[in-house]
């Protein structure tokens, strides 16, 4: 059974061997055509089959494989793209023509496909009181911190790259480096433990970023596109045209967003009869339809920003309809699952047309000078990004959820290029190659210039900065743990330990459990394997002293004290209290006394003073306030609150308003807090 697993992968390997070197033997010409539309569906399932054994090795050789997933899969993309060029121009294997036809998906469909089901999960996952309180800091750094991005970066292609691209092309270049996708950044985050504020402030911007490059990329690409001279492609734009263009995508998009977002609250009212559990079903099937037409809608129908109209509807839908939702954990394991699928293929698919770039088969060609080019770049807009950060620091410090000088850090350098920008650069070269036709068209040749470079910068981010980003968090501090927080762990720690040796003792009292062999239950139990007599003789006596003596029952502890004699130097121990368990226990128990005589409002309010000043208030705090929430969720699987009704809603509200009182050092008053919502 140990090696099962391995004689799994090797079938695997063995099937995938199989399809790949499958080809026909003197197939004509009719019957290629017809079975190769069906190729289509080999490259994606042999990409996710790839992702497992990625995820597999992986999570069992973290030390040996130190870099993030997406990063891996992009780098087997690129190995894929190479291969694919440079094995000819005759394709007779079915994985290389399905690679084909991946390589040159249409760029709609491509951004069609993948944002919405990427973004609307990670907006709809986000605390929605953390996002209205840093509301103000995502907005500067989604907006005017993306705008001044987009110039700098434009300005760096336009004036020291030796492409010769018009400014049009360098600003939309600008705007495509400018959307960071902090997706392996963000598992990190919650992989090491990071705090909530920094998460929010990394997915949040990133989010509201994706949105903003987007709007400023579809301004800057129409005026480049309308350079091509083809009819009805691209647009002329104006200084005055642009803005309001801008504002109209942008607010547009957001106003779509919250429709949509009232929409599908509304489907998921009528579908929340608990007792059918396909409606269940339904339920995470609106979510998927609803994330999609209203991308759609905003994007192909009513030309506003596609990625904040997704955005605003997955915040709407989390703020007013979770408490609509039957079966919160079906739907966040099949959000997962998307998110997982989606971004396996798209980073493979980046990966895989950049490798067909970097291959250098002609006329496609990324030189050694571009490599130095892209090293250039790639420092140059990290540079950037640190600048830019602290250039608003002093502002996105003192406003909503603030920000610390390492959190800033942390943030410029998070700033990983990859799904959004990877997608961008797909969409603009696509539709350059779709509207001319000489190969070695200017046009052509310099957005395929632009992936390379795009692709280039996310390669190096997700490999430099994704792999180094744990390193980095705990060198800044972001990681640590206070004291307080160590303290209250060692002690659950014991109590655990304590807890554990109860029920051991327990059970020991049964005849069922008199032959146990303790050195094995020491050798399959880590927390007993540092017991010793003393800590038995307690954990003994006081199971006793809680058993009345009529119902109390010895347990044999023959074994155990034969296992752990072995380890007292001194033979001589002293146990007594062993044979002495049988005698009734006279002692009687007592109750801890009340402490609310004499209590008065101003004794309270000094209490609270005195505590407040204590380092470890804060931590007992926050560990109070996950405990009420763990029993809130209690009280409705036993039907004692109702999931679906608005004072549950309200306890769930007075809860993270609480917590982000306990994290400024303020009392909780959680029950002050769940009234907020009742508020106009």
């Amino acid at each position: 059974m140990r090696h099962l697993h391995w004689f799994s992968l090797l079938l695997v390997s063995m099937a995938f061997a199989s399809v790949i070197g499958e080809s026909e033997e003197n197939p004509s010409e009719e019957l290629e055509e017809e079975h190769e539309a069906h190729y289509a569906i080999l490259y994606p399932w042999f990409v996710q089959a790839l992702g497992i054994f990625v995820f597999y090795l992986s999570t069992r050789l973290a030390k040996l494989i130190p870099f993030p997933y997406t990063a891996i899969m992009f780098l087997l993309g690129t190995l894929m793209g190479i291969g694919y060029e440079v094995s000819g121009d005759v394709k007779e294997d079915q994985l290389s023509i399905s690679i084909g036809m991946w390589e040159n998906i249409n760029s709609e469909v491509l951004l069609l496909t993948f944002l919405p089901g990427l973004i609307f999960y990670d907006a709809f996952s986000l605390n929605v009181h953390l996002f209205q309180k840093s509301c103000v800091q995502t907005l500067i750094m989604a907006f005017p911190m993306v705008l001044m991005g987009t110039m700098l970066i434009g300005l760096v292609a336009y004036y020291i790259f030796p492409y010769g691209w018009s400014l049009n092309l360098a600003i939309t270049f600008g705007a495509i480096l400018s959307a960071t996708d902090p997706v392996a950044v963000n598992a990190l985050l919650s992989e090491v433990g990071a705090p909530e504020r920094l998460k929010m402030h990394i997915s949040g911007e990133s989010l509201l970023n994706d949105g903003s490059a987007i709007v400023f990329f579809g301004i800057f690409s129409d005026l480049f596109l309308k350079e091509l001279g083809v009819d009805g492609l691209g647009d002329e734009v104006t200084f005055t045209e642009g803005v309001i263009k801008f504002v109209t995508m942008a607010f547009g998009g957001a106003g779509i967003g919250i429709a949509f977002g009232l929409g599908l609250v509304s489907l998921l009212f009528i579908l929340n009869k608990k007792l059918l559990p396909d409606e269940n079903i339904v339920q995470v099937a609106s979510t998927v339809t609803v994330a999609y037409l209203c991308y759609y809608v905003a994007d192909s129908v009513l030309h506003t920003s596609g990625v904040l109209a997704v955005v605003f509807c997955g915040v709407t839908t989390k703020a007013l309809g979770t408490s609509l939702i039957n079966d919160m954990e079906l739907m966040n394991n099949f959000w997962e699952l998307v998110e997982h699928l989606l971004n396996t293929l798209l980073f493979a698919i980046g990966g895989t047309v950049w490798g067909t770039i970097i291959s250098n088969v002609h006329p496609r060609e990324f030189t050694g000078t571009d490599w130095g080019y892209l090293i250039l770049l790639y420092i140059l807009a990290t540079v950037i990004r640190f600048g830019l950060v602290f250039l608003f620091y002093p502002l996105i410090a003192r406003i909503g959820l603030k920000s610390s000088v390492n959190e800033a850090v942390f943030i410029s350098y998070g700033g990983l290029r990859g799904a959004v920008g990877i997608a961008l650069a797909v969409y603009l070269d696509n539709i350059v190659h779709r509207n001319t036709d000489d190969e070695l068209s200017e046009f052509r040749m310099e957005t395929t210039k632009l992936f390379g470079m795009t692709g280039g910068i996310a390669f190096l981010t997700l490999f430099i900065n994704g792999s180094t980003a744990g390193a980095v968090l705990n060198y800044l501090g972001l990681t640590k743990q206070s004291e307080a927080y160590e303290m209250i762990s060692e002690a659950h720690y014991d109590t655990l330990k304590m807890k554990l040796l109860d029920g051991f003792i327990h059970y020991l009292s049964y005849p069922l459990f008199d032959n146990i062999d303790f050195g094995i239950v020491q050798r399959y139990v880590p927390y007993m394997a540092d017991f010793d007599l003393e800590t038995l003789e307690k954990a003994v006596l006081k199971n006793k002293r809680g058993i009345p003596p009529e119902d109390y029952q010895a347990p044999n502890l023959d074994s155990v004290l034969q296992q752990l004699m072995k380890s007292e130097n001194d033979k001589d121990v002293d146990l007594s209290w062993y044979y002495n368990l049988r005698e009734p226990n006279n002692k009687k128990m007592h109750g801890l006394s009340l402490i609310g005589e004499g209590f008065n409002e101003e004794g309270f309010e000094a209490l609270q003073a005195e505590h407040n000043e204590k380092p470890e208030t804060k931590e007992y705090r926050l560990v109070f306030l996950e405990v009420l929430r763990a029993t809130y969720a209690r009280y409705v699987e036993l039907g004692y609150l109702n999931r679906h009704g608005f004072v549950f809603y309200s306890l769930e509200q007075g809860l993270d308003f609480a917590a982000d009182a306990a994290n400024e050092g303020k009392p909780l008053r959680d029950w002050e807090a769940s009234h907020i919502v009742n508020q106009p």
